[in-house]
């Protein structure tokens, strides 16, 4: 005499992961990279085997901010929520170069998220610290420039007048 179930058989696991009993089990998966938070799923696991590459049996705490992100831990042992600064833009403190940040976990010891404000800012530890003289000194040679580039320019008209009034 036959049994019937309409239970979905739940795979059964020994301390070192293997499937005692073979069936789904619900699984956390992350990505083989980055091992960030994927999301869930069910894997079929036989006897004797463990669940699918980047899948764990334990469910990550998810974040209460939008600023942290789940991954793996390097060890494959838990979930642990780090800094999430992906698509906000960071500045070299060295360059004042701008990048996107791509990647997870805190900011690059070299990099800030404040902006300089100008091209003679340099950073000072704590905040960008604008060389006013070096400001200065580059604004006299943009206006020396200019008067230079005035000064041409009304010599040349005069000279176009001067031709005009001889002929």
């Amino acid at each position: 005499m036959a049994t019937y179930t309409t239970e979905v058989q739940q795979a059964e696991f020994d301390e070192n992961g293997l499937a005692i009993i073979e069936g789904w089990a619900d699984v956390f998966l992350c990505h083989s990279q980055t091992r960030e938070f994927l999301g869930k799923s069910y894997d079929r696991v036989p006897r004797g085997f463990s669940v699918v590459a980047d899948a764990y049996l334990d469910e990550p705490k998810l974040p209460e901010s939008g600023n942290m992100a789940v991954i793996c831990s390097p060890d494959g042992k838990s979930w642990i929520h780090v800094p999430d600064y992906r698509g906000k833009t960071a500045y070299h403190m060295g360059t004042r170069q701008k990048i996107e940040i791509n990647y997870l976990d805190e900011i690059r010891p070299d990099h800030t998220l404040l902006a300089p404000t100008t091209q003679f800012d340099s950073w000072n530890g704590e905040k960008w610290v604008t060389d006013t003289t070096e400001q200065y000194q580059h604004e006299v040679q943009q206006a020396e420039n200019q008067r230079q580039a005035l000064l041409q320019d009304a010599e040349r008209q005069l000279i176009l007048l001067e031709r005009k009034k001889r002929s």
